[in-house]
């Protein structure tokens, strides 16, 4: 029998008691029970604990760094925190669907060699109203995963936000977790060096919503047009040397022209926060 708990949801935060409540009440509603949930306190200086202390669930730990260490950071002490084989890093202001730790789990423990699962996803605003619905995949699958990486590549992050994926915590701890050198979307390079090395899960149902707010850091990020471009040549940079991902010139082209279909979203997305 194992020894300790089947799978680790990590919630890395700073300042976030205004949503993460709710981001703890949708673990513990979870069908599926046998998880911890770390709680990986980025030196908030709100009243983010004590949301927490309210709640007095045993499998619930909280880790305070010493000292600030940035975003990625913390999401790499979410993975070295956590305890489990298989981690979720959910991000404090996201939810998770009561079924998603279940089927996420279902999958990814029934093949070693998956390295990675994710789902579709539905995107809410701050009062939690659904805005948009995500299906990036057509079937409940699991897929060559390099192809999917590559997929992703040339067209857009088909994984979603940080929150949306179940991975393998050896695997992501060997390939060196979350990258630094990437600032806007250091998530989908990790995803996409995760999924190279493997098979990826994907399950056609939204078992996730990320919640679009103007605290999020991902918006400040998207309203610096010179951060955007200087980031889109270091992920390019990164991208290219996945092992196993084998990009050709053409794949680097479609990346780019992808690039400005991004922008217009972008446009969009910025209109949703109004």
């Amino acid at each position: 029998m194992a020894s300790g708990p089947l799978v680790s949801v990590c919630i890395p935060v700073y300042n976030g008691e205004k949503y993460i409540g709710e981001t703890i009440e949708s673990v513990l509603k979870q069908t599926f029970k046998d998880f911890e949930l770390v709680v990986c306190n980025n030196c908030s200086t709100d009243h983010t604990l004590d949301v927490v202390s309210k709640y007095q669930d045993p499998r619930i730990r909280v880790v305070t760094n010493e000292q600030n260490v940035g975003m990625v950071g913390n999401w790499n002490v979410c993975l070295k925190e956590a305890r489990a084989p298989y981690v979720t890093v959910l991000c404090a202001d996201d939810l998770i669907t009561p079924t998603c730790l279940e089927k996420k789990y279902k999958m990814i423990s029934k093949d070693e060699r998956i390295t990675l699962v994710f789902g579709a996803s539905t995107v809410i605003n701050t009062k939690g109203k659904v805005v948009v619905n995500r299906r990036p995949l057509r079937k409940t699958d699991v897929y060559n995963g390099a192809q999917i990486a590559k997929k992703s590549f040339r067209s857009h992050n088909i994984f979603g936000e940080p929150s949306n994926i179940m991975v393998r915590k050896d695997v992501a701890l060997k390939l060196g977790g979350y990258t630094k050198d990437v600032l806007y979307s250091p998530d989908w390079e990790f995803c996409m060096r995760v999924a190279s090395s493997g098979k990826v899960g994907y399950i056609n149902e939204p078992l996730m919503q990320y919640r679009v707010s103007n605290d999020n850091l991902t918006t400040d990020f998207l309203k610096r047009n010179d951060l955007l471009e200087q980031d889109e040549k270091v992920l390019i940079r990164e991208v290219k040397h996945i092992s196993g991902l084998r990009l050709t010139q053409g794949d680097v082209v479609a990346h780019k022209v992808s690039i400005k279909a991004r922008l217009i979203e972008r446009y969009w997305f910025m209109k949703l926060l109004r």
